[in-house]
């Protein structure tokens, strides 16, 4: 199958797909909700029986060659720094630009980006952000 048919079937399954829930953590506060095997011998969650929460399972993942991918098909790729964007195939890849970096180093890695045609999956439009961060900074100055 293509990749866009892959993409939109993996859609289609995490749409259909529940939160998988630990059994009885409502019942106890010390529990927490993160999925933890059923093990016990009376278990109905264990045995997979009607009307119970489901169990995760194979069925529920995302096909293989679209594992791990974004929305939009790209592997991600986090942006520590201006030279990580020489390592960027821009077919394949996406930048997400890591927190830690500081808004200056910020401004320049998207300039860079935008310069290079280079995706930048975790800011919407990068050329809104740079003229709404350039105003805020003019802003600043004149304050």
């Amino acid at each position: 199958m293509k990749k866009e048919a892959l993409l939109k079937l993996r859609k289609q399954i995490k749409r259909k797909k529940p939160e998988f829930i630990r059994q009885d953590y409502h019942k106890r506060l010390r529990l927490d909700r993160r999925w933890r095997k059923p093990r016990g011998v009376h278990s109905k969650i264990r045995e997979h029986r009607k009307g119970h929460i489901n169990c995760p399972s194979p069925g529920w993942g995302s096909p293989r060659a679209v594992k791990g991918l974004d929305i939009s098909g790209l592997n991600a790729v986090l942006i520590r720094s201006i030279s990580d964007l020489d390592k960027i195939d821009t077919k394949k890849d996406g930048a997400i630009l890591s927190s830690t970096l500081g808004l200056k180093k910020r401004i320049e890695v998207i300039k860079k980006a935008v310069e290079k045609k280079i995706k930048i999956l975790n800011i919407k439009n990068p050329e809104q952000f740079l003229k709404d961060v350039e105003a805020d900074l003019l802003k600043k100055k004149e304050a």
